[in-house]
């Protein structure tokens, strides 16, 4: 397996643009040229070699850049991890895509999909996805595109014309996961974190009665590709919950059960209050924190 970057955007805080330009023109050959119109919710906008992009407004402290593969594909591993450096030390990652050429066709697509019912995963099997083209391309998706990590298995053969013949596993990291990913490759070994974090998304493993399905072997063509990877650590930041915001969910999302609960075990308000009292043993700083907003004679 060949580990590599396949696209990289960071934001960089307190560098002009010009600055950020000539940063860029130590890596990348070739100029930026700017354009008339702007993007990503940006007012401005250059293109450089490779596809690569610079965003930016007049009176705003952040620059935007985006490589796409051929821009990142063109730097070789110190580059990458210099810049990978840069980008983590003046400011931070919003997305990062990495990926593993499986050269010995290991398994096809459509066997990594058809194996869904071996998979101790966090993502919703049912949600997979799975395309095929009569040119012989083939892509399973894992995971939804919108949540911070995402899995795509595709036959790489196809989708570059014959110019690389693979099975390529391209895991994308956006937001907290592409901070931590970008992090890690910076002064980290490739392949490694490229396993761990495969192995945190979906973990391929034999179904035993009885036995959880992370405690069970992992599958033979799995092992071939992870080995005894095990699962990376991915702490995210807790998002900033209101005290509204909470009794909507708890209403929205728990009282239906809650109730269906409460009546199976005889309609008891002991019940009740032996649960909110195991409650208030859990709470951590952040719950406590919300009691801060409310009101004095709630």
């Amino acid at each position: 397996m060949t580990v590599g970057v396949d696209w990289l955007a960071f934001t960089v805080k307190g560098q002009g643009v010009d600055d950020v330009k000539g940063l860029l023109s130590g890596y990348l050959a070739g100029e930026f040229v700017d354009l008339e119109h702007g993007g990503k919710r940006y007012q401005r906008m250059a293109v450089g070699t490779g596809g690569a992009k610079v965003y930016w407004s007049p009176g705003r402290d952040d620059v935007h850049i985006e490589m796409p593969g051929r821009a990142v594909g063109s730097l070789s591993e110190a580059q990458l991890r210099g810049l990978l450096l840069v980008a983590c030390t003046l400011g931070k990652a919003t997305r990062v895509d990495l990926c593993a050429d499986d050269f010995s066709h290991v398994i096809q697509p459509r066997e990594v999909y058809d194996a869904a019912g071996s998979a101790v995963t966090h993502t919703v099997r049912d949600k997979w996805q799975m395309t095929e083209s009569r040119d012989g391309g083939a892509t399973c998706y894992i995971g939804s595109r919108s949540s911070r990590q995402f899995l795509r298995v595709y036959n790489k053969a196809a989708q570059s014309g014959g110019k690389t013949n693979s099975i390529r596993w391209e895991l994308e990291f956006k937001k907290e996961a592409a901070e931590i990913v970008a992090g890690r490759l910076a002064t980290e070994d490739w392949r490694v974190v490229f396993d761990e974090h495969l192995v945190n998304l979906v973990d391929f493993r034999e179904r035993v009665d009885g036995k959880r399905g992370d405690r069970t072997a992992r599958l033979s063509w799995f092992a071939a590709i992870v080995g005894g990877a095990t699962k990376a650590k991915m702490r995210f930041r807790q998002p900033v919950r209101s005290l509204d915001k909470a009794d909507a969910w708890l209403r929205q999302c728990v009282s239906a059960i809650l109730a269906t609960v409460f009546e199976g075990r005889g309609g008891d308000m002991a019940y009740v209050e032996s649960l909110l009292g195991e409650g208030k043993k859990r709470q951590k700083p952040r719950h406590r924190a919300l009691l801060a907003e409310a009101p004095e004679d709630a």
